[in-house]
């Protein structure tokens, strides 16, 4: 009998990992546009844009993978809960996420 007290375990450290993985995601993708629209502001900035661009591939990445493993586990507490996976439900959370 599955047992309805399973819920998937927050993990602080996994979630501030995937939000740092977006601020760099972010900044990868702010950098360039930052230092066309400010150049005086972010000259600075400018040597940083191949950085930005490298670490915003490794952090789409980590975000991704991060991601894939919270929606698994996410789905596995569901089956201990409940015995099985509902498919609808699970994708009308999803889209309520966006």
């Amino acid at each position: 009998m599955p047992s309805s007290s399973a819920v998937a375990p927050r993990q602080s450290a996994l979630d501030m990992l995937r939000w740092w993985a977006f601020v760099a995601i972010f900044l990868a993708h702010a950098g360039p546009t930052l230092t066309t629209l400010a150049p005086a502001t972010f000259e600075k900035l400018a040597t940083l844009n191949f950085a930005l661009l490298a670490v915003g591939n490794v952090a789409a990445q980590v975000f991704f993978t991060l991601s894939g493993y919270w929606v698994i586990g996410q789905l596995a507490a569901e089956k201990t809960r409940t015995g099985r996976v509902a498919v609808g439900r699970f994708w009308g959370r999803r889209a309520g996420r966006l």
